[in-house]
């Protein structure tokens, strides 16, 4: 079996078989393989030259995931997701609250708050609905501090 540069192939070395790609194809039928995460070998190990075609094999692709493993990777990656968006809206939202409380208030909002908080209890002849809102956020800026 003839192997290309790049092909994910074993070798066999001292009736071990070790992981590598072919990075060379001599004339001759050899090839020479770097070896793939070799803890037991050094560096200059690494490269095999001249790998005889019947110490070389390819590598046999991953066995396929069963439909359980997929379905669990998917869930990790959903929960990874919705944990990155989580943590980034908790950011964003002490981000504006900082904000918030480097923001003072004005003297028109501080007199904004006091022609309206005598009328929030009155009921319907108290603030307008937008006038609520404003105050509503204005009273939270100035609790922040």
């Amino acid at each position: 079996m003839a192997f290309a540069k790049g092909d994910k192939v074993r070798v066999l070395i001292d009736n071990i078989f070790y992981p590598g790609t072919v990075s060379v194809r001599h004339r001759d039928d050899t090839y020479g393989v770097v070896l793939d995460a070799i803890h037991q070998l050094s560096d200059e190990d690494c490269f095999i030259d001249n790998v005889q075609e019947d110490e070389i094999s390819a590598l046999e692709p991953p066995a396929p995931k069963n439909k359980e493993e997929l379905e669990r990777e998917a869930d990790e990656k959903r929960k990874d997701a919705v944990d990155a968006t989580n943590a980034k809206a908790a950011k964003d939202a002490a981000d504006a609250e900082a904000n918030l409380a480097a923001t003072p208030l004005t003297g028109d909002e501080h007199a904004f708050i006091a022609r309206i908080r005598p009328l929030m209890n009155k009921g319907m002849g108290g603030p307008s609905p937008a006038e609520i809102t404003r105050y509503s956020y204005l009273i939270k800026r100035e609790k922040v501090k």
